[in-house]
This record gives structure tokens, C-alpha cells and sequence, in this order.
């Protein structure tokens, strides 16, 4: 986050209070225990449009399986399209798969920007009994990228929609898919 706030906060209820600041632990939410049900999900209408099918195959082909490309030119112009037909009628059963890896293997700390915003002590801080907790965004571990492109170990902010149109699977940033929401699930 490039322009990143002079603070960042974590609104707490009491019984975690011990944890966060006696033991300084603080808790990376799974997907699936959050309160908004279309996390991680995006509306998608397919695997990919026309020739991008294509292309996204020959760049990925041979990371899965070493030699795969030359075994489907082999198969010739139509194995192609099967394969893509398979990958539609797949389409969903692979986003479950990878909704579900998510949620198995990474875990999201969500911050506020805000120290005074009602709904957020209503909510999240036990009606204002519990606590809030302000981070520094310039600390290093906020800056933890091992790469220029990780779209994780760092401060992203969420972008609010009002309409989520659908994409193509293949053609979803993490932008889209990670830090994008419809504005009915944000506060």
C-alpha cells in the first residue's frame, strides 16, 4: 500500500484482550470463518474467453506436467477443445478447490483505518467494552514481499464495488479476486 495510513487498527472484544496484548498474538482469519460468505469468492461466468484459453494453457502447461504441450499438439486442433469443453464442465468443482485451498492456507488480518467508527466498536469490539489496537504501517512487517509481484506479505487495500461483474477464471488479477468486494458486504 503505497499510500498507506499514518495508523492502522484491530478492533478487539475483552476475551481476547489476553492473547493480543498479554501475549502478543494476534489471529489471521481463515475465509471460512468471516463474516462475510463471498469472501474469496468473485462472480465468475467461465474458464476463459475465445483464444486466452489457449494461450493460458501453453503458458501453464508444462509447470503442471513437464512435456504436456507437445503430447496436445500431438493430439492435434481438436484436443484442444475438448480440453477446454473439460475445463468448463470442471469449472465448478475447480473453484471449490481452490476456495477451499485458500481457506486452508492463508489467513487475512483485517485492519481499519478508522478509530472512531461505531459499527466497527458495535461489532467487532463487544458493543465498545473491548478494546482497539493501532498498528504502525511503516513497521517492516508490513513490508514483507519476496517478490515485486507478491500480492501478499504486505498492506492492501480492499476495494468497495457497487457491481461485481462476473470474468473469466483465467483472467482474474488478485486484485479481483483477494481485495475486491460488492459494497453490500463492506461497512
Amino acid at each position: 500500500m503505497n499510500d498507506a495510513p499514518a495508523s492502522l487498527y484491530k478492533y478487539l472484544p475483552p476475551e481476547r484482550a489476553s492473547s493480543v496484548l498479554g501475549k502478543l498474538l494476534i489471529r489471521f482469519s481463515r475465509v471460512s470463518v468471516m463474516n462475510d460468505i463471498e469472501e474469496f469468492k468473485p462472480p465468475i461466468n467461465g474458464i476463459a474467453a475465445g483464444a486466452d484459453f489457449e494461450q493460458k494453457f501453453r503458458e501453464r502447461a508444462d509447470v503442471l506436467r513437464p512435456g504436456l504441450m507437445e503430447l496436445v499438439k500431438k493430439q492435434g486442433v481438436e484436443y484442444m477443445a475438448k480440453l477446454r469443453s473439460q475445463a468448463e464442465q470442471n469449472l465448478p468443482r475447480a473453484i471449490k478447490a481452490v476456495y477451499e485451498m485458500n481457506d486452508k492456507n492463508f489467513g487475512i488480518l483485517s485492519l481499519s483505518e478508522e478509530s472512531t467508527n461505531a459499527f466497527m466498536w458495535k461489532r467487532y469490539a463487544d458493543h465498545g467494552r473491548g478494546f482497539l489496537v493501532e498498528f504502525d504501517p511503516s513497521h517492516s512487517w508490513f513490508r514483507q514481499k519476496v517478490a515485486e509481484d507478491d500480492d501478499l506479505r504486505h498492506l492492501r487495500r480492499v476495494s468497495y464495488v457497487a457491481d461485481r461483474t462476473p470474468a473469466y477464471l483465467l483472467a482474474l488479477t488478485a486484485q479481483d479476486y483477494l481485495y475486491t468486494k460488492g459494497n453490500e458486504v463492506g461497512v
